[in-house]
């Protein structure tokens, strides 16, 4: 399903066709998890935004969002759909930044900011993202910043992990081997730390600063 023919509302027909697609376009750029490397990744990421997916909120398909989440679920894929679509939603007016998300050119990965104001943990995809979406755990701001800087910490497995074994009842899974590397201060073990710019410091945006939108809570 390509970006331009993307229905907000969909039959179950065709969320099921949708989803078949899916996993299509999974079976050849992310046909065994346990060995894929960032280089799969990519060229799904870019496979996504040729098919739509990536643009899937901008048109508010909700329910082909969470198809196609459903299908990554299903092969261990950690690609940020969801993100993606939460950050089309909320950046809804500006055609610019929408524009760029759905065609892949900014790449989203999102996180709930805690006390480090320019650091964040447990990042999907966050060595292929160029852009992290840091959204307040309740109202207030969400805000989008170029990535600085993405390390593992001590003990992070290789992306993308091991395939559930509920995806592959006759095949046991397979545990990825162990990278270390020197740790970053105040960042936890068995998690991607990233860095971002400060707010006001230097970034890739034009005006030098995040950009931002309103979240609500709830």
């Amino acid at each position: 399903m390509s970006a331009d023919t993307t229905a907000t509302a969909m039959t179950e027909t065709e969320l099921a066709a949708f989803a078949e697609s899916v996993r299509g376009t999974l079976d050849r750029h992310w046909p065994d998890p346990p060995a894929a490397a960032g280089a799969e990744l990519a060229d799904l990421w870019s496979a996504a935004a040729e098919q739509g997916w990536l643009g899937l909120g901008a048109d508010g398909a909700l329910a082909a969002a969470v198809a196609a989440v459903r299908e990554l679920g299903r092969v261990a894929c950690p690609l940020p759909v969801l993100d993606a679509y939460a950050a089309a939603l909320l950046f809804a007016p500006d055609d610019g930044i929408v524009h760029r998300i759905t065609t892949g050119e900014m790449r989203i990965t999102a996180t709930v900011p805690g006390e480090e104001a320019t650091r964040a943990h447990h990042l999907d995809a966050a060595r292929q993202a160029t852009h992290l979406l840091a959204v307040p755990p309740g109202a207030g701001h969400a805000r989008l910043h170029p990535l600085r800087e993405v390390r593992d910490t001590p003990d992070s497995p290789s992306p993308p992990g091991p395939r559930p074994p509920s995806a592959t009842p006759s095949r046991p899974s397979r545990s990825m081997p162990r990278r270390r590397t020197r740790p970053w201060p105040c960042c936890a073990s068995n998690s991607p730390c990233a860095l971002w710019p400060r707010p006001g410091g230097p970034t890739r945006w034009p005006s030098n600063t995040p950009r931002s939108a309103v979240s609500s809570a709830g």
